[in-house]
């Protein structure tokens, strides 16, 4: 595997968060509304940081 860039650095955070902390409080309490707002925030986070991460 090469070496992460800055934006893949961040990507791989935000994905562990989602996989980590998001999937399961979802799991638990599917109607969270805090939970499904972050979920769209992180999402679009995560689609913005892939797209740089593809031009660094």
């Amino acid at each position: 595997m090469g070496t992460l860039t800055s934006a893949g650095k961040k990507l791989h955070e935000v994905r562990l968060l989602i996989t980590g902390v998001l999937a399961p409080h979802l799991t638990m309490f599917p109607k969270s509304r805090w939970a499904q707002y972050t979920l769209t925030q992180l999402n679009a986070i995560e689609s913005n940081l892939d797209l740089l991460d593809q031009y660094e």
